[in-house]
């Protein structure tokens, strides 16, 4: 079946994987390649991945050039992918991964108020839409889901969208007959679809 994200469902393959990759350290990770223009960013980000047996880092860029190259020659089984990165710009590495690595699962980090980056998420296919800020465990949580395939969405994130499109709607409602677009309509039936579970909101 599959997501909103259009990404077929595979948890449970998924979680016999990681639990022979825990029993057998040296079966084969997934690979991850992470792209943030922050030094930092990709040092947290890269120790959250080394510390989890079920990942392994492939490659790591601090520019969107760089991202694209590395997924086009590597093709990682996730890209975690910073919506602050340019040239080009993190969406559209997103959406370029789509097509230089359709099998690459992609996560995007973006604040949890960019609905713009969460909208344009939803056009692209990416798998996850998680917080700059997230914590290690739930980070971990997001990345397991998304190479399981199955779409997931920090709450707050998913939160911000239904206030925009609920105020869109309101201020519009005076003047037009059907405020939101098709496409609009579409992404708030998906919210309202998501089930949440230990503070996290997936499909």
């Amino acid at each position: 079946n599959g997501g909103p994200f259009g990404v077929g469902r595979r948890a449970a393959k998924w979680d016999d994987m990681v639990q022979q990759m825990r029993q057998h350290p040296g079966a084969s990770r997934a690979s991850v390649l992470i792209a943030d223009p922050e030094m930092l960013v990709r040092a947290g980000l890269q120790a959250v991945i080394d510390g989890d047996t079920a990942f392994r880092l492939a490659a790591e860029a601090a520019t969107g050039k760089h991202a694209l190259e590395l997924i086009a020659r590597l093709q990682p089984d996730l890209a975690v992918l910073s919506t602050t990165l340019s040239d080009p710009a993190g969406i559209e590495v997103a959406g370029r991964t789509r097509t230089l690595a359709p099998a690459t699962a992609i996560v995007l980090l973006a604040r949890a108020d960019d609905t713009a980056s969460l909208i344009e998420g939803f056009r692209i296919g990416v798998t996850g839409f998680v917080r700059s800020d997230v914590g290690r465990l739930d980070l971990l949580n997001a990345l397991h889901h998304a190479l399981a395939g199955e779409a997931v969405i920090d709450p707050l994130a998913a939160m911000a969208l239904v206030r925009r499109l609920a105020a869109e709607t309101d201020i519009a409602a005076h003047a037009l007959p059907d405020p939101l677009t098709p496409r609009e309509i579409e992404i708030l039936q998906l919210v309202a679809r998501w089930g949440y579970k230990d503070g996290r909101a997936y499909t």
